[in-house]
């Protein structure tokens, strides 16, 4: 969807379908195609580096997923871990702090923590930081689809694609 956006949609005049296969490949519009090879960059960078391989971060988008709350195109965040959390459910928050003492060198090599990042669990009702453990797919990609959607239409209204 990203590559491509919702099926029929339409930007800047009508929508023409891939004639090729380099076509189908190459997005939509220009900012379609700089946010996919952006997530295929982080992709890569996170799986050589840390190993991580269960697709790119997202953690840009899902923090401005979370500003959302109270506004229409709010994303349910799921605030609690079935497996981890204590019953009865409810919206767990935390106190969170990052470790700044020692530096950079030291924490490399296991002698620091050094920006470490430590949560701790606050007794209920207690107001605090919200970790959400999942949230509405769905509905984060439709609010991300929106958002570039939005975009493209002005920059199709800018002579731009």
């Amino acid at each position: 969807m990203l590559l491509h956006g919702r099926a029929g949609a339409v930007v800047g005049g009508a929508a023409a379908p891939a004639k090729t296969a380099e076509d189908a490949t190459k997005g939509k519009t220009t900012l379609r195609a700089m946010l996919v090879e952006l997530l295929y960059f982080f992709a890569n960078t996170y799986a050589d580096v840390f190993g991580i391989t269960e697709g790119p971060p997202l953690h840009d988008p899902l923090a401005v997923a979370a500003v959302l709350t109270g506004t229409p195109d709010e994303i349910p965040f799921h605030d609690w871990d079935a497996e981890r959390s204590e019953a009865p459910r409810y919206d767990e928050r935390f106190d969170v702090s990052v470790v700044t003492v020692g530096v950079f060198e030291d924490a490399r090599d296991g002698k620091a923590e050094t920006g470490r990042t430590v949560g701790t669990l606050l007794p209920r009702g207690q107001p605090g930081v919200r970790i959400p453990r999942s949230l509405d797919v769905a509905k984060f990609w439709n609010v991300i689809e929106d958002c570039v959607e939005r975009a493209d239409a002005v920059n199709a209204a800018n002579g731009r694609t």
